[in-house]
């Protein structure tokens, strides 16, 4: 489906027809709706060229995404409310605040698929996923990944991402042990550490005694491990 620059939307975005406005920054803009269905009926929009909620998840940057969730949160402190976007996404803000994350995190996978893609060693491809994977507990993602510990419904999608990346980095130590690239270890054990590692670093009790970022610490601690399996070089 193409974009039509002339539907409602766009013309409030470029100023064309008035309303209400709550909030705005590069990535949103927050309106009370013309037609409100209860005593407060606010719409948060992203300001990107987007169809519909299918297509703002399929193209919209990581960027974009984490505007749309700090908007929404903005405006959901200004009138003290939970809200709904304008494609409710989901019927609550904690369910949102899932979803969206859940979209960043895989959005961000896919930038750590294509960083290990370019080696053909599979203990350089591991390196060089294990870096980017890692970012996301550092400080881009800190705001919102920090929150999701609060929320009970964020397990099963921590537990996802976390199964996903320790199965991709078991299968890229089982083809660096087949290659000779590692020692003979349990791949199975050092895919759950290395699997792990940002996650237990950014628990909240951890984090007071850390002298570095969960980042800078789950990479320090990445190459320690991996230098420590890899063949010496005779």
């Amino acid at each position: 489906m193409i974009y039509d620059d002339n539907n409602i939307f766009a013309k409030i975005l470029r100023g064309e027809i008035p309303c209400k406005k709550i909030y705005e920054d590069d990535f949103v803009l927050s309106f009370h709706d013309i037609n409100p269905q209860k005593k407060i009926h606010a719409l948060v929009i992203p300001k990107g060229k987007y169809v519909d909620l299918d297509d703002f998840s399929e193209n919209a940057s990581s960027e974009e995404m984490v505007g749309l969730l700090k908007g929404i949160n903005i405006v959901a402190k200004k009138l003290k409310i939970s809200l709904r976007t304008l494609y409710e996404i989901a019927p609550s803000k904690e369910e949102l605040i899932v979803t969206t994350v859940d979209r960043v995190l895989k959005k961000h996978g896919k930038i750590a698929m294509d960083a290990m893609n370019t080696h053909s060693s599979p203990i350089k491809k591991l390196e060089s996923f294990l870096t980017v994977a890692n970012q996301a507990v550092g400080p881009r993602f800190e705001r919102f990944t920090l929150s999701l510990s609060s929320l009970n419904s964020s397990k099963p999608m921590v537990d996802y991402h976390e199964q996903y990346i320790t199965d991709l980095i078991k299968n890229l130590l089982d083809e660096a042990r087949i290659k000779n690239e590692i020692k003979e270890i349990d791949t199975q054990a050092t895919a759950l550490l290395l699997g792990g590692l940002g996650r237990y670093f950014q628990s909240k009790k951890l984090l007071k005694d850390l002298h570095q970022t969960p980042e800078k610490t789950s990479n320090f601690l990445t190459k320690i491990i991996i230098d420590g399996i890899k063949m010496e070089k005779s």
